[in-house]
């Protein structure tokens, strides 16, 4: 059973699960309200490996399963976090990809290096920095813009 505060949502499940070794099921995870369980988000022990969600705030513990928490399935790339979207890492922002220069990040060798860093940039004035880019990133007093 997860550490209060360190639990998935469901959305997040899918992704930590598949992390973990998971799998789906038709494409999604098991769902349930089940009390022999553990709450949140689990995997089944055995071949299967089978990843699960237990709406049950009361579930308990249960050899069968793993139970699956934030603080033990983090992205292991510096200053990234998961990102549901992809269901991969992604750089956090202020940060981009040191092979595309996007926030996804390709594999597990990639890294998260500053967007200051990442591109040339042309003038800088007192409240925005433009870049050579694609993707347009707001930051309290700075716009990164990047050009086609």
């Amino acid at each position: 059973i997860c550490p209060l505060g360190s639990e998935y949502t469901r959305e997040e499940c899918i992704f930590a699960g598949m992390t973990a070794g998971g799998t789906l099921v038709d494409f999604n995870l098991e769902k349930g309200n089940w009390d022999d369980k553990p709450s949140g988000c689990f995997v089944e022990e055995g071949d299967e490996k089978i990843i699960f969600f237990n709406i049950n705030a009361n579930g308990s513990r249960n050899d069968e399963f793993v139970s699956i928490c934030r603080d033990e399935w983090p992205c292991p790339v510096s200053n990234s976090e998961m990102s549901i979207e992809s269901l991969g890492c992604r750089c956090m922002d202020g940060f981009v990809s040191s092979t595309t220069g996007k926030q996804n990040l390709e594999s597990e060798y990639d890294m998260c290096i500053s967007s200051l860093d990442a591109f040339k940039h042309i003038p800088v004035t007192h409240n925005s920095i433009t870049f050579i880019s694609e993707d347009i990133q707001e930051i309290k007093d700075k716009s990164l813009t990047r050009k086609a």
